[in-house]
């Protein structure tokens, strides 16, 4: 998509910036097409390393845990925000206080649902990044098949 969005602007060469799972995208993207590329900036990419053999070991992770995620990796992350329907911009209120207060001087404290509904809506919608997450994760945290050699 990177290549075909930079071929339809007319672009011949481009700086690209991804974060988290976009850094995964941009680095593969990269990879493929140096040529084409003046820079890639990279912050905090997800997936570049493979799993730690150690790890559950070494964070000392529950049982309880390592069941519920083996869970939760089934679902999309948001499956639930999208489920609750017309509710979702108070449960989003409620789940993300700290979000709330960030923008409460600029907005005032009346008008404090309008993040909420925000980011129910930017959120809510059809899951086809979550979709493209799920098949290139295995489990929330790692790659199936990491940038990183």
């Amino acid at each position: 998509c990177i290549e075909e969005w930079r071929k339809q602007l007319g672009l011949e060469k481009i700086n690209i910036l991804g974060h988290s799972f976009g850094g995964f995208l941009s680095a593969l993207y990269t990879m493929q097409y140096q040529d084409r590329l003046h820079k890639t900036i990279l912050v905090d990419p997800w997936g570049m390393e493979d799993r730690p053999a150690d790890v559950i070991q070494r964070m000392n992770i529950s049982r309880g845990v390592r069941t519920v995620v083996s869970i939760a990796t089934h679902f999309n992350p948001l499956c639930g925000l999208r489920v609750s329907g017309p509710a979702g911009p108070k449960l989003m209120k409620r789940m993300r206080p700290d979000l709330m207060r960030k923008f409460e001087e600029l907005l005032g404290e009346d008008n404090l649902q309008i993040v909420s509904d925000y980011l129910f809506h930017c959120n809510g919608q059809n899951p086809s990044g979550e979709t493209a997450f799920s098949r290139v994760m295995s489990d929330f945290f790692w790659a199936k098949t990491p940038v990183l050699p």
